[in-house]
């Protein structure tokens, strides 16, 4: 494969995690487009190429979680310290794992993070998990109070990194810890007995201190929703409740004359407004559904809001190829 096309078909390589000092046997590398899975493969199930003196193997990638568990060995063994060794909350524990992992993929100073933080006792794995729901905390608020030290994050990543370098960094922070919250977190550790995976986002959220926070505005979502399959506000405010934890803060649906008639937009305001790049994950506009009717939310555009009341406060991957190592007897994959 030659530069250029390394440059125009590859999103992402992603190598077998493994321990300091071994050797990765796997890796997968992510296209930009599913066609291209089938161009390379030829129509076949595997192919076989040498990079150098090496033999590699390849096949189009399947969702199977051995393979997937297996591939992230060394973040499951870090989880099930801060839930296990540590007794750390497995929600929290979750988004701290999602936010180390996001560090290492994006920052060289914190490269090979999370086999730094395996070889750590657990006095100071804790007091880094600690100091990592500070700047959790921090960058979900349009304000920082207080900067205080962060002796851990520093000493791992040999670096003076501050919480106002993460505070001023937030929106990129946020976008990395809910990918890998969800594209990785959710899938790997959903057999921890501690971690019920389908409420992964939502637990984590609440466990944040969100607070009111930034002008109404930015903190703002605009709903629409499907003619012909009324929704409630109740509803609306169930489905955000379920899918991001306590985050509504409140609710202006559109006013209608007749009791008849139906709503068919809302604007949604936030608890802060780092939640809004977290709702659409990094997209102009995301697709929720409660009850089987559906709700499309995007960012709102400031313009002066029509005169409404206000609600009451509640009371509480088809493009990817696996290299695999080379199998030590002929087998059919």
């Amino acid at each position: 494969m030659t530069v250029g096309d390394h440059n125009s078909v590859i999103d992402a390589i992603r190598m077998e995690r493994v321990y300091s000092g071994e050797r990765p046997y796997c890796a997968y590398i992510v296209f930009r487009y599913a066609s291209f899975v089938t161009r390379i493969l030829g129509g076949k199930p595997t192919m076989i190429f040498r990079i150098h003196r090496f033999t590699v193997f390849g096949r189009k990638y399947e969702q199977n979680l051995e393979e997937f568990n297996k591939f992230h060995n060394i973040d499951r063994r870090l989880f099930s310290r801060l839930i296990y060794d540590l007794r750390r909350d497995g929600s929290q524990s979750a988004l701290v794992m999602a936010l180390w992992m996001s560090f290492e993929h994006t920052s060289k100073e914190f490269n090979n993070l999370v086999n730094k933080a395996l070889a750590l006792p657990n006095t100071k794995l804790n007091a880094m998990a600690d100091e990592t729901l500070m700047v959790l905390n921090c960058i979900i608020s349009d304000n920082i109070q207080s900067a205080p030290e962060m002796p851990k994050l520093q000493a791992i990543s040999e670096s003076p990194v501050t919480l106002k370098f993460f505070h001023d960094n937030r929106l990129m922070i946020i976008g990395g810890v809910t990918e890998f919250l969800k594209d990785v977190c959710v899938r790997a550790f959903e057999d921890f007995p501690c971690q019920p995976c389908h409420h992964v986002k939502a637990e984590t959220l609440r466990n944040l201190k969100l607070k009111d926070d930034g002008d109404e505005q930015e903190r703002t979502l605009f709903l629409t929703f499907s003619k012909g399959f009324p929704i409630s506000e109740n509803e609306v405010r169930e489905c955000f409740t379920r899918e991001f934890g306590d985050v509504v803060d409140h609710i202006y649906m559109q006013e209608v004359k007749d009791k008849n008639q139906q709503p068919l937009f809302a604007q949604l305001v936030v608890r802060s407004a780092s939640l809004i790049q977290v709702v659409l994950d990094g997209r102009s506009k995301v697709y929720l559904s409660i009850n089987g009717k559906h709700i499309r939310a995007k960012k709102s555009v400031p313009k002066n809001r029509p005169a409404q009341s206000k609600s009451p406060q509640p009371s509480s991957p088809q493009n990817l190829i696996a290299f695999d190592p080379p199998p030590t007897q002929p087998s059919s994959s």
